[in-house]
């Protein structure tokens, strides 16, 4: 694997990898809860709020905007939960054309 790289990089990395346990891998409620903590804890990290995935079920939502190197956006990807079990519904990746 490569390294996380620094700044910005090491956030997204960070974030993609949390995103992954959460949703890839048969974790136990403490491990999951843990990558929950590390990811609201990111910088550029923010709650969204109350959301209705593209299945059309409601949930909380984490996201964190996407930057080219040169720090052009290229979206926003949010993970949206479900409140009442803490389970992940699923990641959501946006272009800057549907943000709004």
């Amino acid at each position: 694997m490569p390294p996380l790289g620094q700044g910005r990089h090491a956030d997204l990395r960070l974030y993609d990898m949390g995103v992954h346990i959460i949703m890839r891998f048969p974790v136990s409620p403490k491990v999951r809860a843990a990558a929950y903590r590390m990811i609201a804890s990111l910088p550029g990290v923010t709650a969204v709020g109350e959301v209705t995935d593209p299945l059309g079920r409601r949930g909380r939502a984490v996201s964190i905007p996407r930057t080219t190197d040169t720090g052009e956006s290229e979206g926003v990807d949010r993970l949206v939960v479900d409140a009442e079990t803490g389970l992940p519904l699923g990641p959501v990746r946006t272009s800057d054309l549907q943000v709004g």
